[in-house]
């Protein structure tokens, strides 16, 4: 067994300017392509967390350029970039550190498709980035292709599970103010978000 100690060159430490393609929300929306009436659905979201469309836009620039200027580099993916360029023969079939691997790293790592890690913990940092590579990489290329599908598969899902709540929550109300519904205090019973649960028709609904 041999220990090799990893150094990044300074050049891999180099932040992205914050002035680049797909650095706003509106643009990251139309690089993942969503359908006209897909990104109608987002209005269900921003209503859902409370915020307007242009709130969730400041935010988004505002984690934008925090990841830009604090983001770190984990040290998998220092691994990983010391043996793409420098790194030794043959390879090793397992990256790990000392902690679980977060969401991101592990996505990283599967992609790659060359090693492996055993342990992973499924939390996303907005503070994680990339190495800075001199040329383009065809695994940065592939990565953000595979993050932006992950992200159109749960929106189609999340967006589905809205609209069907609120499908449901619409024929619950009509049906109840057309049965005339009566709700007595004892048998009323109410959800996280206020909605009721159960009603009980009056006596004399037919």
């Amino acid at each position: 067994m041999q220990t090799v100690l990893v150094s990044l060159p300074q050049y891999a430490f180099r932040g992205a300017p914050t002035e680049r393609p797909y650095s706003t929300l509106s643009s990251v929306l139309a690089r993942l392509n969503m359908k006209r009436q897909h990104r109608r659905g987002f209005g269900q979201i921003w209503r859902l967390f409370g915020i307007s469309e242009l709130e969730a836009s400041d935010r988004f620039a505002k984690q934008r350029d925090k990841t830009m200027s604090e983001a770190k580099i984990h040290a998998e993916i220092q691994v990983i970039f010391y043996i793409e360029t420098i790194g030794p023969q043959p390879l090793p079939r397992v990256i790990c550190s000392s902690k679980d691997a977060c969401f991101l790293c592990n996505a990283f790592i599967a992609m790659h498709g060359k090693f492996h890690t055993p342990r992973h913990h499924g939390r996303l940092y907005p503070g994680w980035r990339l190495p800075h590579f001199p040329q383009p990489s065809d695994l940065e290329r592939r990565f953000i292709q595979m993050l932006d599908n992950h992200a159109k598969d749960k929106y189609d899902l999340n967006i589905a599970d809205i609209e069907f709540n609120a499908e449901q929550l619409e024929r619950r109300e009509r049906y109840c103010a057309g049965a005339q519904w009566r709700v007595p205090n004892e048998q009323l019973r109410v959800s996280s978000i206020g909605q009721v649960d159960h009603c009980t028709p009056r006596a004399d609904a037919r």
